[in-house]
């Protein structure tokens, strides 16, 4: 599962990003890879980079779950709020 961070505009020193997965109806350890305090930096004249979740393949016959990827801090110049996004890992089992 991927989510997109955008800067808007290309900052002049590499901004990095402290983040952390959080459940919601999907859980950590059986329906994704539970991240705690992973960093994602985005180089100096860049604008985007992806945060990554890998999400677990079973068979077993669910609803869609949900998990929300929570920023926790942002380093190198930048003042951007803390910022959340939810993920929806779909069932694809029948």
């Amino acid at each position: 599962m991927e989510f997109l961070v955008d800067l808007g505009v290309a900052a002049s020193s590499a901004v990095t990003i402290t983040w952390k997965t959080a459940d919601g109806t999907a859980k950590a350890g059986n329906d994704y890879v539970t991240q705690t305090s992973k960093q994602l930096t985005i180089p100096a004249g860049q604008t985007t980079a992806a945060i990554r979740v890998p999400t677990s393949q079973d068979t077993v016959d669910e609803d869609d779950e949900g998990l929300t990827v929570e920023v926790e801090r942002v380093t190198g110049g930048l003042a951007i709020g803390r910022g959340t996004a939810v993920g929806l890992i779909r069932d694809c089992d029948s």
